[in-house]
Protein backbone atom coordinates (compact mmCIF):
# COMPACT_ATOMS: atom_id res chain seq x y z
CA UNK A 1 0.00 0.00 0.00
CA UNK A 2 1.35 3.38 -0.57
CA UNK A 3 1.46 6.01 1.65
CA UNK A 4 -1.08 8.32 -0.38
CA UNK A 5 -3.54 4.84 -0.18
CA UNK A 6 -2.68 4.88 3.83
CA UNK A 7 -3.43 9.07 3.84
CA UNK A 8 -6.66 8.10 2.44
CA UNK A 9 -7.72 5.57 4.20
CA UNK A 10 -7.26 7.86 7.59
CA UNK A 11 -9.20 10.75 5.84
CA UNK A 12 -12.01 7.95 4.87
CA UNK A 13 -12.03 6.25 8.66
CA UNK A 14 -12.02 10.26 9.84
CA UNK A 15 -14.74 11.40 7.86
CA UNK A 16 -17.09 8.81 8.84
CA UNK A 17 -16.70 9.29 12.62
CA UNK A 18 -19.32 11.32 14.42
CA UNK A 19 -16.64 14.42 15.97
CA UNK A 20 -17.85 17.10 16.32
CA UNK A 21 -17.35 20.66 13.88
CA UNK A 22 -14.96 22.39 13.20
CA UNK A 23 -12.42 19.68 15.05
CA UNK A 24 -13.56 17.48 12.50
CA UNK A 25 -12.43 20.03 9.19
CA UNK A 26 -9.84 21.00 10.94
CA UNK A 27 -8.65 17.81 11.48
CA UNK A 28 -9.09 16.79 8.33
CA UNK A 29 -7.27 19.23 6.44
CA UNK A 30 -4.51 19.48 8.79
CA UNK A 31 -2.97 15.55 7.53
CA UNK A 32 0.10 15.48 5.96
CA UNK A 33 2.78 12.52 5.46
CA UNK A 34 6.19 14.02 6.14
CA UNK A 35 10.04 11.95 5.60
CA UNK A 36 11.36 11.21 9.21
CA UNK A 37 14.94 9.51 8.80
CA UNK A 38 14.08 8.40 5.81
CA UNK A 39 10.43 7.27 6.71
CA UNK A 40 7.15 8.39 5.85
CA UNK A 41 5.55 9.62 8.48
CA UNK A 42 1.74 10.50 8.37
CA UNK A 43 1.15 13.74 10.99
CA UNK A 44 -2.28 14.28 11.84
CA UNK A 45 -2.59 17.89 13.01
CA UNK A 46 -5.21 18.87 16.26
CA UNK A 47 -5.10 22.65 16.97
CA UNK A 48 -6.37 24.06 20.33
CA UNK A 49 -10.27 24.36 20.39
CA UNK A 50 -12.20 27.26 21.79
CA UNK A 51 -14.79 24.89 23.37
CA UNK A 52 -14.97 21.13 24.25
CA UNK A 53 -15.62 18.68 21.34
CA UNK A 54 -17.36 15.63 21.61
CA UNK A 55 -17.21 11.95 18.97
CA UNK A 56 -21.16 11.83 18.85
CA UNK A 57 -22.46 12.71 22.81
CA UNK A 58 -19.57 11.60 24.43
CA UNK A 59 -16.31 13.90 25.43
CA UNK A 60 -12.88 12.99 26.58
CA UNK A 61 -9.67 14.64 28.40
CA UNK A 62 -6.30 13.43 28.46
CA UNK A 63 -4.86 12.81 31.75
CA UNK A 64 -1.06 12.09 31.44
CA UNK A 65 -0.97 9.02 29.05
CA UNK A 66 -4.58 7.87 28.58
CA UNK A 67 -7.98 9.26 27.07
CA UNK A 68 -10.55 9.20 29.44
CA UNK A 69 -14.35 9.73 28.93
CA UNK A 70 -15.89 12.70 30.81
CA UNK A 71 -19.30 13.31 32.34
CA UNK A 72 -21.28 15.37 34.76
CA UNK A 73 -19.05 17.67 36.97
CA UNK A 74 -16.23 16.82 35.04
CA UNK A 75 -17.52 17.93 31.56
CA UNK A 76 -18.31 21.46 33.60
CA UNK A 77 -14.61 21.88 34.92
CA UNK A 78 -13.60 20.79 31.73
CA UNK A 79 -15.78 23.45 29.90
CA UNK A 80 -14.33 26.26 32.28
CA UNK A 81 -10.90 25.62 30.91
CA UNK A 82 -12.06 27.21 27.72
CA UNK A 83 -12.29 31.26 27.24
CA UNK A 84 -15.59 32.32 27.54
Amino acid sequence: MSIDEYVRKIVEALQSTDISEPLKTQILSGIDNIAYRGLSVVMIHVPPQKRVSFIGNKAFQRRGPSTVEVKGQELVAVSKQFPQ
